[in-house]
């Protein structure tokens, strides 16, 4: 008080800027008690490590889908490329070659347009379908080469769909804190559904061989369902923490419509508002006098 009386300065206004300042420093104590805990909170959240892949339930069955998605698609892809019936015919490999380059363009369209779970199940369906049918074409058709060729041409097209809708689909279904581990073991579990192939190809028959795509068309198709179990991921925030991860917004049943509705009906707003300013402004135009 006495300096603010010698600076010439009102008790009053001294005083009001006193109390200002008293408010001021215990909120910033107060806050600075909240930021230590919401740290310790923070850094429990972000310590975490690849076991809670087993031991979180969302994620444990969340990786048992997409771990036995990788592992099966791998395994059809070193199969199918490295059978005699593709790498003996040079007019196969260079229409795989031509038909590639403008289906992965396709590819990603198709995985922006209808989702990253759709996207898997028709993929995994498809590819279900397609080495069912290779599978029909080894067994009963075995002098027909062309179809069977014919045949693995296109299941390879539909493993570069399945293949870009994975890899995408793996990175957003983990939180950022597993993120890295999430991918990894997915692709541990690729290769070694890849480096299986080799061992059935030297051992089986042809008639054999045909019956093991059977088999890999089953499988296909049971994890293309199990895939349905999924959330859709698309113009969703990815998960930093595994909070986020049980946050509402992944219990959604189908995000992607929700996500559309809503820029649809903000849309619909714009314009209905942009109509109704140009009508007041044509009608205030009109009033004014001449």
């Amino acid at each position: 008080m006495w300096a603010a009386q010698v600076n010439g300065m009102d008790p009053a206004d001294f005083n009001q800027r006193l109390a200002v300042l008293r408010q001021s420093l215990e909120k910033h104590v107060d806050t600075a008690g909240v930021l230590s805990a919401d740290s310790d909170t923070i850094r429990q959240e972000h310590d975490v490590n690849v076991f809670y892949l087993m031991t979180n339930k969302t994620l444990c069955q969340r990786s048992a889908v997409i771990f036995g998605c990788w592992f099966l698609l791998f395994g059809v892809f070193y199969k199918l490329t490295t059978g005699d019936l593709l790498a003996g015919n040079l007019v196969a490999r260079t229409l795989l070659l031509l038909l590639r380059m403008p289906g992965l363009v396709g590819d990603v369209f198709i995985l922006g347009r209808i989702g990253r779970r759709k996207s898997l199940v028709a993929s995994m369906l498809a590819l279900s379908a397609g080495t069912a049918a290779l599978s029909v074409a080894l067994v009963f058709f075995v002098d027909e080469a062309w179809l069977a060729r014919s045949l693995i041409v296109l299941n390879l097209l539909l493993f570069d769909l399945s293949a870009v809708t994975v890899f995408t689909y793996s990175a957003e279904l983990y939180p950022t804190v597993l993120r890295g581990a999430g991918l990894g073991l997915c692709y541990s579990c690729g290769r070694v559904g890849a480096l299986l192939t080799p061992f059935f190809n030297d051992m089986m028959s042809l008639v054999a061989k045909g019956m093991l795509y059977a088999l890999y068309a089953a499988v296909l198709f049971v994890f293309g369902l199990l895939a349905t179990q999924l959330p859709e991921t698309t113009q969703l925030q990815p998960a930093n923490t595994l909070r986020d991860l049980h946050a509402k917004k992944w219990k959604l049943s189908s995000p992607l419509r929700v996500a559309r509705r809503r820029s649809g009906a903000a849309k619909s707003t714009t314009k209905l508002s942009i109509t109704v300013s140009k009508r007041r402004n044509r009608r205030m135009s009109c009033a004014q006098p001449q």
